[in-house]
């Protein structure tokens, strides 16, 4: 079904902000904020036959397009076409820099072009945060199941991949703590405009995990005792949480096992952390939270797919393929530091070894070896003991009962974590 297309009158600085209300992420921008991306954008037009970018392209312009159609094309030569006002087209067109598709214009085209060099805070709408499949990866191999897994991902790449944003309140409330120059009353402000995120803030200021026994009972009281850095964790964690609900029973039941999973793997993240030291805690329980994020956008459409849903070997098959690019995709477009890019690209590479020293990786990779830890349905994975990130971890005193005292002892701390994340 095609969605109304953006007017375009004139290519004055009132057309511009409308027409970039009509796109995805820019609708979700506030009034400012749209005017100053207007400020460096524009309204262009192509005649048919012609190429707006090529493979390889490192510009700056983000392309959306408004009127016509258009083919893009992959070096392979495999290709989609884009129609103006359809669900492929309301958001960028190929944003994945260098560019990994060609650009050819079928008819006519008009087309909202924003230049995304000297923005800023702002410049974070423009980061990736919408690939099609075909840039993030196209299964190789031959046979029935093969030939399944690569018309899903194609099939994916047709109807556009919906990647999740988190809340704008997260967003803003981050942007906010890394500018420093906020203080605990205005984003104590902020954060209160989505009462649930406040409430959790509260919740977490007074669980065990940060020894208190004065309890607190404002959201900037809550801020005061967390301090700035494991208020922006923390937000980012609650607001992740959001992102793991359907209204549809089968598929929510399904973002509830890998949110299970997940808050498991991130309390045990927590507790390593502070056993070891290696890491800040906080910062290590939100890696363990997201390593699995690329699930979202596979369940998503897997419930749109009768077939898909239906098949767990070819389902398994479309995660495996895709769990770790589309992940990579996602944290890139909300602006994530690369620490936990690494851990979600890397979450199920159990023979890494990159470098003497363990990073986020090595310890969410630890920590999920650790979660299936007397489970029935135990995956077949390496031992512990002869993980190069635990050894990494654990030094000179990596041996199989080392795994067994981490659970033992820290088990209060783990249940406190996972409390805190909600199930």
């Amino acid at each position: 079904m095609n969605t109304p297309r953006p007017p375009v009158h004139s290519e004055s600085l009132d057309a511009v902000v409308e027409a970039l209300q009509w796109f995805e992420p820019f609708k979700y921008l506030e009034a400012d904020d749209l005017l100053v991306l207007a400020t460096k954008s524009s309204i262009g037009k192509a005649p048919a036959r012609q190429r707006l970018f090529t493979i390889g392209d490192s510009d700056p312009w983000t392309i959306c397009l408004i009127e016509g159609t258009l083919e893009l094309k992959a070096a392979d030569g495999r290709g989609v076409t884009v129609v103006a006002g359809t669900p492929t087209a309301i958001k960028p067109l190929a944003p994945l820099k260098p560019r990994q598709h060609m650009a050819f214009t079928v008819t006519p085209v008009t087309f909202l072009r924003i230049d995304g060099s000297d923005l800023g805070d702002l410049g974070e709408v423009l980061a990736p945060s919408s690939y099609s499949v075909q840039e993030l990866m196209v299964t190789e191999g031959e046979g029935p199941l093969a030939e399944a897994v690569q018309h899903h991902e194609l099939n994916m790449l047709s109807q556009g991949l919906e990647l999740p944003s988190l809340p704008e309140v997260a967003m803003r409330a981050r942007r906010m703590i890394d500018d420093e120059s906020a203080g605990m009353a205005a984003i104590a402000e902020l954060v209160m405009r989505d009462p649930a995120m406040a409430a959790r803030l509260i919740r977490a200021a007074n669980s065990p995990l940060f020894r208190t026994h004065t309890p607190v009972a404002t959201c900037e009281q809550a801020i005061i005792r967390l301090g700035t850095r494991s208020t922006r964790q923390l937000i980012l964690a609650f607001a992740a949480r959001s992102l793991f609900h359907s209204e549809t029973p089968a598929l929510n039941r399904r973002l509830h096992e890998v949110w299970r999973h997940s808050n498991e793997v991130a309390a045990i993240c927590y507790v390593i952390a502070e056993l070891t030291g290696r890491f800040d805690p906080d910062t290590a329980m939100l890696a363990g939270l997201l390593h699995d994020i690329g699930l979202l956008p596979i369940l998503h459409y897997a419930n749109r797919q009768p077939d898909v849903a239906a098949d767990d070997t070819l389902l398994g098959q479309l995660t495996l393929s895709l769990r770790a690019p589309i992940g990579t995709t996602l944290l890139q477009g909300w602006n994530f530091p690369a620490e936990y890019i690494t851990a979600v690209n890397d979450a199920e590479d159990w023979w890494r070894d990159p470098a003497t020293e363990p990073d986020m990786a090595d310890l969410v990779l630890v920590a999920q070896l650790h979660s299936f830890i007397g489970k029935p349905d135990r995956p077949r994975l390496p031992t512990m003991v002869h993980l190069p990130a635990f050894r990494k971890l654990a030094g000179s005193e990596a041996n199989p009962r080392l795994s067994q005292q981490i659970l033992h002892e820290a088990g209060t701390q783990i249940a406190a974590a996972q409390e805190l994340l909600g199930d």
